[in-house]
């Protein structure tokens, strides 16, 4: 596994502070404002508003997923990026007629970003969460991090 650098650490901590101020939305409210852009057929002030807010909501979401990636050839920082890029790319495909839920699709889109990034290496041990049933209770999912993770 790639050791981290001193300067490299701090700006991913500082990167991770600063997405920590953005609101938390709901799953419901994720929903709405996806369901909304993907109606939406032209890019303007509202539609690029809550591009940002659904992509905001969701970085945390980026950096959980990337620790999956660490010591397989790109810096934390790269691999953030890259997950950014996938994040982008779903608010810019999600269709709402389809049965993903816009988290799996974004999920879905992060994963895939990075692969490419990395040269199409297998995404080993990467799996999607699936939606809970009936029987999981509150709804809530868990994304898997994976044994390689570097703690940030």
């Amino acid at each position: 596994m790639e050791a981290m650098g001193v300067d490299e650490k701090r700006s991913v901590e500082l990167y991770v502070e600063a997405i920590e101020e953005f609101p938390v939305l709901s799953a419901e409210q994720q929903e709405d404002l996806a369901v909304a852009l993907s109606r939406g057929s032209s890019r303007g002030s509202e539609w690029d508003l809550n591009a940002k807010r659904l992509i905001e909501a969701n970085l945390g979401t980026v950096v959980s997923i990337t620790k999956q990636y660490q010591g397989r050839g790109l810096s934390p920082l790269d691999l953030i990026q890259e997950g950014n890029r996938g994040l982008w790319r779903a608010v810019e495909t999600f269709d709402y007629r389809t049965a993903d839920a816009f988290v799996s699709h974004a999920i879905r889109m992060i994963n895939e970003a990075i692969s490419e990034a990395l040269g199409g290496q297998p995404d080993a041990g990467v799996r999607e969460p699936r939606r809970p049933g009936p029987e999981a209770g509150s709804g809530s999912m868990a994304i898997p991090l994976g044994n390689d993770q570097v703690d940030l």
